[in-house]
């Protein structure tokens, strides 16, 4: 059981820590434009959607999807953060690109990051199962 269970969420894993670090990436070089008439990079446009619409749902999917609820939440709750993490440093890399050009960064990432932090407090506060005891008379 536990072997399925591994071998189920090992590629999730790696294209989590994957997609976390092109995500981090992408916020180390995003383009600070001055006003004016240039305009944003066509691949840095196409990575930045790419990964957002890529790691949103997968996040989702992880924590939520009926298929995936089979397996313990301790296992999927890993990848499924750092997929929701990495879509996170996504819109906080369009908000550093559209505040350099519009100063309205932060509508757009307050609520994902308030959103974010409260899911992290909501897992560390309330864990999936609590520890069981060690049965004295079995």
């Amino acid at each position: 059981m536990e072997e399925t269970i591994e071998h189920r969420l090992q590629p999730h894993r790696l294209a989590a820590a994957f997609s976390l670090g092109m995500s981090i990436a992408l916020l180390l070089t995003t383009p600070v434009i001055w006003p004016g008439p240039t305009s944003v990079p066509a691949g840095w446009f196409g990575l930045w959607l790419f990964l957002t619409l890529g790691t949103a749902p997968l996040g989702v999917m992880l924590l939520a999807a009926p298929s995936w609820r089979r397996l313990p939440i301790e296992g999927r709750r890993g990848p499924a953060l750092a997929y929701l993490t990495a879509c996170f440093i996504d819109l906080l890399a369009l908000a550093v690109l559209i505040a350099s050009q519009f100063r309205i960064g932060a509508a757009i990432c307050l609520p994902a990051g308030f959103a974010l932090a409260i899911a992290y407090l909501f897992i560390r506060l309330f864990p999936a199962s609590p520890p069981k005891a060690d049965d004295i008379f079995p």
